[in-house]
C-alpha cells in the first residue's frame, strides 16, 4: 500500500505520486459541513432598523453571507452599508467602519482587526467611494457583523479579531457586495446632479432668447420659451427626466 502507519509527512512530500494521490483521495471523500445551530447571527430586521433610525441615511444595503467554516468551526457574516442622508462626510475611521462580533460590538484595538485591514485592501475606487489602502470616504458607513463558536481573538480583552484567511475572504465579499450596490447609487446621483445642471444652463438660455427676440421682433416671451423648452425636451429627453425614486433595500444571501 502507498501509505501505512510508518508513513511520514516527509516520505509523502518527497514523492510527487504520493502527494498527488492523497490530493485525489482527499478530493473525492465528503466531509460534513460543521452544524450551524451555534450561530448567532443578527435578525434582520433589528439589524437595519436599528442602524436606520439611528444614522437615517438616504440609501442602505444589507448583505447576509450563506454560513461557510473555518478550522471545522461555523462562521457567517452580515453587511450593512449605508449613505447619505444625516450622515456626515467628515466621520473617524471608527465611525465608518463599525465592528460587531457575535452580536457585541467591538471598540478598541481597531487598527489590528481583520475587519479593519480586509476593508482597506478594498478597492473603493470601482465604487466611488475613496481608494485603496483606506476605509471608504464620504457620508458613508458599514457595518460588519461576524458570528462564529469560538472566534479567535487577538487577545484577553475580546476587542479585536484576529487573522483568519477564511474570514477575510468572507467580510470581502459581504462588504464587496453591499459597496457596488452604493456605489451604483452614488453613480446614479452624481447623474442626476450632473442633468440638473444641464437643465438650469438650458432654461436659462431659453429664457435670455425668448426676451431677446421679444426685444428685437415684439414676440411673445412666455410662447418662445415654452417653445423653446419642448423642442429641448424633444432634443435631450434624459436631461428633463426626473431622479429615479431611491432603490429599496436589499437583502442578499451568497
Amino acid at each position: 500500500p502507498p501509505f501505512t502507519p510508518k508513513t511520514t509527512v516527509n516520505m509523502i512530500l518527497s514523492d510527487d505520486g504520493k502527494v498527488r494521490l492523497l490530493t485525489e483521495t482527499l478530493r473525492s471523500m465528503f466531509f460534513p459541513a460543521p452544524p450551524i445551530d451555534s450561530l448567532m447571527p443578527i435578525p434582520k430586521d433589528v439589524f437595519i432598523d436599528g442602524f436606520i433610525t439611528l444614522y437615517k441615511p438616504d440609501n442602505y444595503f444589507f448583505i447576509e453571507r450563506k454560513p461557510s467554516s473555518t478550522s471545522g468551526r461555523p462562521i457567517q457574516v452580515q453587511v450593512l452599508g449605508m449613505y447619505g442622508g444625516e450622515i456626515p462626510s467628515d466621520m473617524k475611521d471608527q465611525e465608518k467602519l463599525i465592528r460587531i462580533a457575535n452580536s457585541t460590538p467591538l471598540i478598541y484595538e481597531f487598527g489590528s482587526d481583520i475587519v479593519t485591514q480586509t476593508c482597506k485592501d478594498i478597492d473603493w475606487s470601482r465604487y466611488k467611494l475613496g481608494r485603496r489602502g483606506e476605509l471608504p470616504s464620504g457620508p458613508v458607513i458599514f457595518v460588519v457583523h461576524v458570528t462564529s463558536p469560538q472566534l479567535k481573538y487577538l487577545g484577553v480583552a475580546k476587542q479585536a479579531i484576529g487573522s483568519d484567511d477564511v474570514i477575510a475572504s468572507e467580510i470581502k465579499f459581504a462588504v464587496q457586495a453591499a459597496a457596488r450596490k452604493l456605489g451604483e447609487h452614488v453613480k446614479r446621483l452624481e447623474k442626476d446632479k450632473a442633468a440638473g445642471q444641464v437643465r438650469k444652463y438650458l432654461e436659462r438660455y431659453a429664457r435670455v432668447v425668448s426676451e431677446t427676440l421679444n426685444k428685437m421682433i415684439d414676440t411673445d416671451t412666455d410662447a418662445v420659451y415654452t417653445s423653446l423648452i419642448d423642442e429641448i425636451k424633444r432634443r435631450r429627453p434624459m436631461v428633463f427626466e426626473d431622479p429615479k425614486p431611491q432603490e429599496e433595500a436589499v437583502d442578499v444571501e451568497e
